[in-house]
C-alpha cells in the first residue's frame, strides 16, 4: 500500500514534512485491517535523506 496525497504529487514536497499525519493514519489504518500489508510512502517528494529517514520513523516500511 503507498501513501502519497494526490495533492503533493509532483510539487517536490514530501509528505513526510507537509503530512506526516496522513502517514501516521495510514499506517494505522493498513494494520487494524491486515498488518502483513506493507505501507510505503510515495517517492514523489523525496528529495533528501532526511525525507526517508522521517518516513520510516512515521511507519513506513519503504519508499
Amino acid at each position: 500500500m503507498a501513501v502519497e496525497p494526490p495533492e503533493l504529487i509532483g510539487t517536490g514536497k514530501a509528505v513526510s514534512r507537509e503530512k506526516p499525519d496522513v502517514i501516521v493514519k495510514t499506517v494505522e489504518l493498513v494494520k487494524r485491517v491486515n498488518p502483513g500489508i506493507p505501507v510505503i510512502t510515495g517517492g514523489a517528494g523525496i528529495e533528501s535523506y532526511e525525507d526517508v529517514k522521517k518516513a520510516l520513523e512515521l511507519g513506513t516500511q519503504a519508499f
